[in-house]
């Protein structure tokens, strides 16, 4: 059996190595561009839980764990360096406090020994503990950075292609047969049109239906930014007498989707910011299109608040009910992780679990 002292310390080891690098990664996640905003954190926060929870449920003396508590929390000062955080720290210490009041309490009352119904009861102090901590160092942080530094900057990369194909088929269902990984602009553009043509032609639709000859060529002309030659106003006159659909005319319809696709460059290019020739990914220059319309939100709206130090407040309280929520969810995954390390704890014979007779008073 090894001295319950000896296992103290090594909790109390863990839970310092593992609240330091859960810190650092928030503050990473904050200054480093190109840090993980999410699943390092996840991790480390993950594997901080856990010990504190193994912590709660085997170590009995309060002013040792509090001191515990107290170091963990206190490691955040590496990286806060603003003395209000102190009150951050003590809410969190307090709730820290909580959650082991309510898990020995647990033990204490149960007549049968459930790890994971004990962590349980500590479970959302220390969930909502995490979240005042992380949203304060957070907010510290923040303070005295420009707006558009806050603003995140999305990058190109395989999750984030999958993410815009996905997001090209809920816009239209055609766009599924479209492979938007290493696609260009040229190219998507250029299938996007004759796709457009193609269901156009499915639906039967003829632009020269009702309409006179005039009207007809006065549409195409729109259609191309152009004017009609001579030429190709009789060819599209003999295509009306046969009763056929003027965009059918294969000439027509090469001249019609260059003429498009230039069209639609330009308007790309406003929207991105960029100048496009054809040849960049389709998935950068959606990524160019949606940087700037977060830069220019960040510009219109967010530009009084953070003048007024609103925003980082607001980024705060946002990120403290992203955290409570995330957190919430993945207790579910970090409580039994407890339970499982307490069953093997106790299979190797580290700790036992031990029946004992109390007497107890009753009210009849």
């Amino acid at each position: 059996m090894i001295p319950k002292k000896i296992i103290s310390y090594v909790l109390a080891v863990l839970i310092l190595f593992f609240a330091f690098f859960s810190w650092q990664s928030v503050d990473r996640a904050v200054f480093i561009s190109g840090a993980s905003d999410f699943f390092v954190p996840l991790i480390w926060f993950s594997l901080f839980f856990v010990c504190l929870g193994l912590a709660m449920l085997l170590i009995k003396e309060k002013l040792f764990l509090s001191i515990i508590f107290f170091l963990a929390i206190s490691l955040n000062f590496f990286f806060v360096h603003n003395i209000f955080f102190l009150l951050s720290a003590l809410i969190g210490l307090g709730l820290f406090y909580s959650a082991y009041a309510s898990i020995q309490s647990d033990l204490l009352l149960s007549i049968k020994i459930s790890a994971y119904k004990s962590v349980y009861r500590g479970a959302y102090p220390m969930v909502l503990a995490l979240a005042v901590l992380i949203s304060s160092q957070y907010f510290f942080s923040i303070k005295n950075i420009e707006t558009k530094q806050l603003i995140p900057k999305l990058e190109s990369n395989k999750v984030m292609d999958q993410v815009i194909s996905f997001g090209f088929s809920k816009i239209n269902p055609e766009f599924k047969n479209i492979e938007t990984e290493n696609l260009t602009v040229d190219q998507f553009l250029g299938e996007a049109f004759d796709m457009i043509l193609k269901k156009q032609m499915e639906n039967g639709e003829n632009i020269s239906e009702g309409k006179s000859l005039e009207e007809i060529n006065m549409l195409l002309e729109t259609q191309m930014g152009k004017e009609l030659t001579q030429a190709e106003k009789e060819d599209v006159a003999n295509f009306v007498e046969t009763g056929k659909n003027p965009e059918q005319n294969l000439e027509m319809q090469a001249e019609t989707k260059k003429i498009a696709i230039e069209q639609w460059k330009k308007e790309l290019s406003n929207s991105a910011g960029i100048e496009i020739v054809g040849n960049e990914k389709v998935a950068d220059v959606f990524l160019a299109m949606l940087n700037k319309k977060m830069d220019s939100f960040s510009e219109d709206n967010i530009g009084e608040a953070r003048e007024s130090s609103f925003f980082p407040a607001i980024l705060a309280i946002i990120l403290f009910f992203s955290i409570m929520s995330v957190g919430i969810l993945v207790s579910k995954i970090w409580i039994p992780i407890v339970a499982v390390a307490v069953a093997v704890l106790r299979k190797f014979g580290i700790v036992e679990i031990v029946r004992e007779m109390r007497e107890v008073e009753v009210l009849k």
